[in-house]
């Protein structure tokens, strides 16, 4: 998602059982559904207990001001130097998330659907970046010998 949508999200519109979130009103104004690992329910059942009440799910400060994204660079900025990652931003987390799920095998199109994409433009830019490491490792994993040997 991008840092502007998770920002915009209310508690409510997070289901931890069905590992899911509402993104309302996402770039181009339309709706999407995302969806999130374990390790993110985990994290935001964590969360959630420490926080009361509805209305915004990431705050900035004790009042519940609604997070800001360009907060969300600030602290991705921060996080990253002292993990010794620099120039650490959101966007960087897009692309590994478009080259790690094309490399386990998520269509095209799904990632398409999931990134809120409407054409094949942000898919091929993001996808390029990383395409020829992942064809290496598809030819790894499907060696046309091992065709070959079964036939």
């Amino acid at each position: 998602m991008r840092r502007n949508e998770l920002c915009q999200f209310d508690v409510s519109d997070v289901d931890l059982r069905q590992r899911l979130a509402v993104i309302r009103n996402g770039k181009g104004g339309r709706a999407r559904t995302v969806v999130f690992g374990p390790e993110t329910a985990s994290a935001l059942n964590w969360w959630l207990a420490k926080r009361s009440g509805a209305g915004p799910l990431f705050t900035s400060s004790p009042n519940g001001r609604r997070l800001q994204g360009n907060s969300v660079g600030v602290v991705l900025r921060r996080l990253g130097g002292q993990a010794g990652v620099y120039d650490l931003h959101a966007h960087r987390f897009r692309h590994t998330w478009v080259h790690l799920n094309l490399a386990s095998g998520l269509q095209e199109h799904e990632a398409m659907v999931l990134a809120g994409w409407t054409t094949t433009n942000q898919l091929s830019r993001y996808g390029a970046a990383m395409a020829a490491q992942r064809a290496q490792a598809a030819a790894h994993a499907r060696p046309v010998m091992q065709l070959v040997k079964a036939g």
